[in-house]
């Protein structure tokens, strides 16, 4: 595998650089979900433990400031959408709604989740929303064959295409990733054991739509997307992750070690610049009166090595000229 890996990075495209860059996904997915499940904003605090594994609180607050979906709002988290609810279009509100559900809705499971800040009828919102989606199907949105929503997004757009167009197409300026993907997919005849298979030796998270391209590059352009998309959200043994991504158990484990590590160095980091400030607070700070060296020293004497030489013969020999050096006090 190292080796491997290896090659592909002398071909441009680095796997692990991948993997560290995308495991902060578990910590954007773990606060989505509390905020569905809570009636008001979160702390930071409350979510900087992640599958039992406590993440450095900086880190944790660094990850959520990068997403724009989230909103810091004194030191509580919120979703940005239920701030800006009351008077956004409704058509924005139902995209960000799927995005960061990240698997097909209908329109009465989107009418309940707006209709408190909405202010409208949940009727009324069932069919506006029904009605929004309906008519930008292939544009905005795709409807599965249980007549829920999903975002075209989500799908690559490979129709009427050559895999290499379409690699081209959507993997614009990052085609070595495209074929490392592409390579990564088992020979299988079976979609879902191919896609398992993949996710597995990406040890990371991948969007529908990177799964999708994959499954249809490697089947030569011969899988429908949908009805795969389908099959593929019905599979217990993957995670469904916010924003469109899906993991295997392997790859969840995998990114949450790479987290845990991004954490130490990062609290270590800190520490150690926390220990500079002290120390450099202490250099900068003036002496202390009472411990102030030479304090007083009598005209004409010379200070050699904390004492004064030259005093009047009145004092006893040996004495020092200037005051007694005080202790100063470090901070731990």
């Amino acid at each position: 595998m190292h080796g491997e890996e290896a090659a592909w990075q002398a071909s441009g495209f680095e796997p692990e650089e991948e993997r560290r860059a995308r495991a902060k996904l578990l910590v954007i997915h773990q606060t989505v979900q509390a905020l569905w499940n809570a009636s008001a904003p979160i702390r930071t605090t409350e979510l900087t433990r992640v599958n039992g594994t406590e993440l450095f609180l900086g880190l944790v607050r660094r990850i959520l400031r990068e997403c724009d979906l989230l909103i810091l709002l004194g030191r509580r988290w919120d979703f940005r959408w239920r701030r800006e609810a009351a008077m956004a279009p409704l058509g924005g509100l139902v995209t960000t709604l799927l995005r960061l559900k990240g698997i097909p809705m209908t329109a009465e499971e989107l009418a309940d989740l707006l209709a408190p800040y909405r202010q409208q009828p949940t009727a009324e919102l069932v069919e506006k929303i029904a009605s929004f989606l309906r008519t930008r199907l292939g544009q905005t949105s795709f409807i599965t064959s249980d007549g829920r929503f999903g975002l075209m997004e989500w799908l690559p757009q490979v129709e009427g295409l050559e895999v290499a167009e379409a690699k081209e197409a959507e993997f614009w300026q990052r085609t070595e990733f495209a074929d490392w993907l592409i390579a990564q997919t088992p020979d299988e005849a079976d979609a879902l054991r191919a896609a398992i298979g993949l996710l597995d030796a990406a040890a990371m998270p991948l969007t529908y739509r990177e799964l999708l391209f994959a499954l249809w590059a490697k089947g030569k352009g011969q899988r429908e997307l949908i009805p795969l998309l389908e099959e593929l959200l019905r599979l217990s043994s993957l995670r469904w992750l916010a924003m469109g991504y899906c993991v295997t158990e392997a790859g969840w484990a995998r990114a949450l070690q790479l987290l845990a590590e991004q954490s130490q160095a990062l609290q270590a980091s800190a520490q150690q610049r926390v220990r500079h400030l002290d120390l450099d607070r202490l250099l900068q700070s003036p002496p202390s009166p009472k411990g102030a060296v030479g304090a007083f020293e009598p005209r004409g004497c010379r200070r050699v090595g904390g004492m004064a030489e030259g005093a009047t013969r009145s004092r006893a020999v040996g004495a020092p000229c200037g005051a007694s050096v005080g202790s100063v006090a470090v901070r731990p």
